[in-house]
């Protein structure tokens, strides 16, 4: 809901105020949300427990789980798609002289997403977590790809659509991959890790759309941004295969 209104009422305040009236509003809402968030009983009454079992063995770290380092450089793909798409929906916009369209297409994207999410959770997707994740990035990477390379309002809001549904599946087997794959000790680390995976992905993706757009049309730096992405999962994809054979049964398998 934040990511799909937000964008939607920020683009009417753009339209009938000024990017500033935007922003403050912005940032009243998170300050308020965040406040509210801080102050709330069940966020109050959450403890820690610094209680170790001293037989135990002392847990793996995340980076050292076998599989694992594979599986956030494969996320790290997507988010350099999440990046680009927060410069390439007001860029597009301008390019089609509709300022509010970078709304609409955020708010599509965003929308999508949530979409994509619910209709996975509902499903039983065959195949290992290996298998989801290369499968939901490849797609990704397709319709971004071939959104930028189509050009047009009519294809950027099919395109962001449908890139929009592959994200939230791509996050959900992201974690659900580093919970199987890591000590049930270290699996706040290891979510930990795949946002940052995903975070660190999306910073490298503005700066990659940024460079592109200086030189080429919106949908062409789209494009581009999508191979740039396709590359980092090339590199990382066989050794999470070969990491995923080396262990004989399927990431899904391996919870404990």
């Amino acid at each position: 809901m934040t990511f799909a209104v937000g964008p939607l009422l920020a683009a009417a305040l753009v339209a009938l105020s000024s990017p500033l009236a935007a922003l403050i509003l912005s940032a009243v809402c998170v300050s308020v949300g965040s406040g509210l968030f801080v102050v709330s009983r069940l966020s109050r009454a959450q403890r820690g427990s610094h209680h170790a079992d001293a037989t135990e063995p002392a847990a793996v770290s995340p980076l050292r789980t076998r599989g694992f380092v594979p599986v956030i450089c494969v996320v790290t793909a997507p988010g350099l798609i999440l990046g680009a798409i927060e410069l390439a929906a007001p860029a597009l916009a301008i390019d089609a002289h509709a300022p509010a369209l970078a709304g609409v297409l955020l708010a599509v994207f965003a929308g999508s997403s949530a979409l994509g999410g619910l209709l996975f959770g509902t499903l039983r997707v065959p195949g290992s977590r290996a298998t989801q994740l290369v499968t939901l990035v490849l797609a990704l990477l397709v319709f971004a790809s071939a959104a930028g390379l189509v050009g047009g309002v009519v294809a950027g809001i099919v395109g962001f659509a449908l890139a929009g549904l592959c994200l939230a599946p791509i996050l959900i087997v992201g974690y659900l991959a580093a919970d199987d794959l890591t000590d049930a000790r270290v699996r706040t680390e290891a979510s930990s890790w795949i946002n940052t995976a995903i975070n660190f992905g999306a910073a490298v993706g503005a700066v990659v759309y940024g460079v592109l757009t200086d030189v080429a049309a919106p949908g062409s730096a789209l494009t581009g941004t999508a191979i740039a992405a396709a590359v980092i999962a090339g590199v990382a994809v066989p050794f999470l295969w070969r990491s995923h054979r080396a262990a004989g049964r399927s990431p899904q398998a391996e919870a404990p």
